[in-house]
């Protein structure tokens, strides 16, 4: 069940922390977000907010922490588990992050960008096969996902199936999608 919306107060300080974060003006951001969480110390949204700032300032110890705060809040919010998952993969913890993606997928099997991240995790666990098919649902769902055709061209060179690739790579650089490092 999602808590009751913040008052008009709270998310004045959210959207003012958001306009502050784009901006550039972080330690600004920061202070709105605690002040938040100074009346409601579990509101889901000023704790998502204040992990995403937390990982921008280099704190990913912090991050997953005010990331597993919100989620306690409000356990519903693909997009937390996805953000969960990408710090997660961020400290080389594969196998916990595509415990937070496959999370995200299943609260919101249409996610591409979540299907795409598991890809990564996958991967990186030595799972091509299952990355695979994680790229090509990101594709299904997402025709047009630049990087999910560059990461999939990639993972086909390294299964050696290289016609496949370059009509992966191909498409890519059709929609615009940069070329892969090599």
């Amino acid at each position: 069940m999602r808590p009751a919306p913040p008052s008009p107060q709270l998310l004045a300080w959210l959207q003012a922390g958001l306009a502050a974060q784009k901006a550039g003006r972080s330690a600004e951001a920061e202070s709105l977000y605690r002040r938040v969480l100074a009346v409601d110390p579990r509101n889901p949204d000023a704790l998502q907010l204040l992990g995403l700032a937390a990982k921008a300032a280099g704190r990913p110890a912090e991050a997953v922490e005010l990331m597993r705060r919100s989620l306690a809040a409000q356990p519903s919010q693909p997009h937390v588990h996805n953000n969960l998952g990408n710090l997660l993969l961020d400290v080389g913890r594969p196998a916990d992050a595509l415990a937070s993606y496959d999370q995200a997928v299943s609260q919101n099997p249409g996610y591409a960008e979540a299907h795409f991240n598991r890809s990564k995790a996958l991967e990186t666990l030595g799972r091509p096969a299952d990355a695979e098919a994680a790229l090509r649902t990101a594709l299904r769902l997402k025709p047009d996902y630049g990087a999910a055709l560059t990461n999939l061209g990639v993972l086909l060179v390294r299964l050696e199936r290289f016609a496949e690739a370059e009509a992966t790579y191909r498409k890519a650089l059709s929609l615009g999608s940069p070329s892969p490092a090599c």
